[in-house]
């Protein structure tokens, strides 16, 4: 696949081509629908909330959510979305609840109540390919956000936490509650207004007719010697 293309897009840098295919390589992060998670109310609800959407399955450290629920009884961590996988044991943890899938069109009004939300995965095989295009939905909807240190988390560090330390994601919970308002949320969604889909597509004709440009170039000189 990467000999016969002509260009290739990756999402995150750990999913580059070895090789010559990296020549005609581009990054190219997930965007976000921007205006849908803008429309999550910026005056924050007062409940502490730790919430987390999208599919509940291995990649879900789930000894790192169990310490965190332990460790603030206070707060409700709250997960949306289909369960493939979660440990017997974590049904007996009263302050965390699993609620079903919702249309995307409804995710906004279930974020309404939420404090901050998190990406709890483990660092492995299977997420260190990943870009958390929730990282960038939680921060539209105005929301602080945590993710643990995946490679291309560790690339908006300005914007979100990211760490898998126990001590320093209660602190951020417990200090990100405590500071919440209309301001702060405001300048979160803004943080990512520019990450909109519409503004990833741009970069990608951009990147294409850059590509195109060089090739025809290259062809041109070929063509002259």
């Amino acid at each position: 696949m990467f000999d016969v293309a002509d260009m290739i897009f990756v999402t995150a840098r750990s999913l580059f081509p070895k090789g010559d295919a990296v020549n005609k390589s581009r990054h190219l992060p997930h965007g976000v629908h921007f205006k849908h998670f803008a429309q999550n109310p910026t005056q924050p609800s007062g409940k502490k909330i730790l919430g987390f959407f999208g599919t509940i399955d291995e990649r879900m450290d789930f000894d790192l959510v169990r310490e965190v629920a332990e460790s603030a009884p206070d707060w409700q961590l709250e997960f949306i979305g289909v369960v493939l996988y979660k440990p017997d044991w974590i049904d007996m943890i009263s302050n965390i609840t699993f609620h079903p899938v919702v249309p995307f069109a409804q995710l906004p009004s279930c974020l309404s109540d939420w404090a901050v939300a998190w990406i709890p995965y483990l660092r492995n095989h299977d997420t260190v390919g990943i870009n958390p295009l929730k990282l960038r939905e939680y921060l539209a909807a105005g929301l602080a956000a945590h993710c643990t240190p995946l490679p291309e988390a560790l690339l908006m560090t300005e914007l979100a936490l990211v760490t898998d330390d126990v001590g320093k994601i209660l602190e951020w919970m417990k200090d990100a509650f405590a500071e919440d308002d209309e301001d702060a949320r405001t300048a979160r969604r803004k943080s990512v207004e520019q990450d909109d889909w519409s503004g990833r597509s741009k970069q990608f004709r951009n990147d294409v007719l850059e590509f195109v440009s060089r090739q025809y170039d290259s062809q041109a000189e070929i063509q002259k010697s």
